[in-house]
């Protein structure tokens, strides 16, 4: 599996989203979209990836554990694991994200 390095962030410097999204972009690996998903420090690069991720444990991680609420839906929306929805519905602190899995289980 080649591993793609991304640029990182320099502290006191502007990001260089554009540059590290078009990198994600091309990036069709599912497991290295997973670990990108988890572990970006940026979350619009997590959900890039989570736009091209199709693996349900990934998603199901991201959507349980993701500090960010949007971040968290994005991943709940293309969940199809009824039990890690479930878990979601009844644990998440934000409203819209347990709404997003109340349909999902509907």
């Amino acid at each position: 599996m080649a591993k793609i390095k991304l640029r990182k962030v320099t502290k006191g410097q502007p990001p260089r989203n554009y540059d590290r999204l078009c990198e994600v972009s091309a990036i069709t690996d599912q497991p290295m979209l997973g670990d990108i998903a988890r572990n970006d420090p940026d979350p619009a690069v997590r959900r890039l990836a989570i736009a091209m991720l199709t693996d349900q444990p990934s998603l199901g991680d991201v959507a349980r554990n993701d500090p960010s609420w949007y971040v968290r839906l994005m991943a709940v929306k293309k969940l199809t694991d009824r039990p890690t929805l479930e878990y979601i519905l009844q644990n998440d602190k934000n409203e819209k994200v347990r709404a997003e899995a109340v349909l999902r289980l509907q």
